[in-house]
């Protein structure tokens, strides 16, 4: 299988940053200068996305291994997806996982009428993006400026920048097959939650209710070792929208919890 492409920043202690749906590398811009500054930093591109949309995965824990094998032992940072990705090495490979920061992030989706719902959701958009051109570039392109529109989004205007720009290194085709083989991810893996033994920090925006709620259940299932920091004035995407205070969290936390 392909290595996945990333972006290396700096030098000192290895902290890998992985993205969300339909986002790259490019998204951790801002995070990444900042981190730089005293870690070593992959930004990574993941699966059907920016420099690595040739390289396919099955799953949600193929998606794990391959960051194991592309990054090898780091604290590994994932928001969305990229958080489910990590969750799923950490609980695969734990040794590879010296710490562990997750971002509006969940575990997987158990209840099955919830699964089933989210399912036929994913199936839909799919169909749009794989529609025939010049429709599925239109969907494409329209469902990013609604994204970046969602009540709780708040990028300033250099975030917004970077943010488009990053989903703009994605096509149709390769965020169809996102929603195809990472869109749910296990339907098991909140019981399995209490297995994470490394230190793990949960961090939310508190303009975004319902993901500190879903932050406040991951640190109970994950237990004492899991740690949950809300960003005030940030919304769901909050490392985006306050980096360097994301940044300047996650350093103090990290050399707090140094094994």
């Amino acid at each position: 299988m392909a290595a996945l492409a990333y972006e290396r920043h700096g030098s000192g202690e290895r902290v890998a940053l992985l993205h969300g749906a339909n986002q790259s590398a490019r998204s951790w811009r801002r995070v990444s200068e900042e981190l730089a500054t005293t870690c070593e930093v992959l930004a990574v591109d993941l699966p059907f996305h920016g420099r690595s949309a040739e390289v396919a995965v099955r799953d949600v824990p193929e998606l794990g291994a391959l960051l194991g094998e592309t990054v090898g032992r780091a604290t590994y940072v994932g928001y969305f997806v990229g958080g489910r990705g990590a969750i799923e090495l950490a609980l695969a490979s734990p040794d590879a996982v010296e710490r562990l920061v997750v971002i509006g992030s969940v575990a997987g989706v158990g209840d099955p009428a919830t699964r089933q719902r989210r399912l036929e959701e994913q199936r839909a958009i799919i169909e749009r993006l794989e529609a025939a051109e010049p429709a599925a570039t239109a969907y494409f392109r329209e469902s990013i400026e609604a994204r970046l529109r969602r009540p709780d989004f708040f990028l300033d205007a250099e975030g917004e920048a970077i943010e488009r720009a990053a989903n703009l290194e994605n096509t149709p085709r390769g965020l169809a097959q996102f929603h195809r083989h990472l869109g749910l991810g296990p339907a098991d893996r909140h019981g399995r939650l209490a297995e994470l033994e490394m230190p793990v920090l949960v961090v939310a925006g508190a303009l975004a209710p319902p993901f500190v709620a879903l932050g406040e259940e991951l640190v109970e299932l994950i237990g004492r070792n899991a740690t949950l920091a809300v960003l005030d004035d940030a919304g769901h995407p909050a490392p985006f929208e306050r980096p360097n205070e994301f940044a300047g969290i996650l350093r103090d936390w990290m050399a707090a919890e140094t094994p």
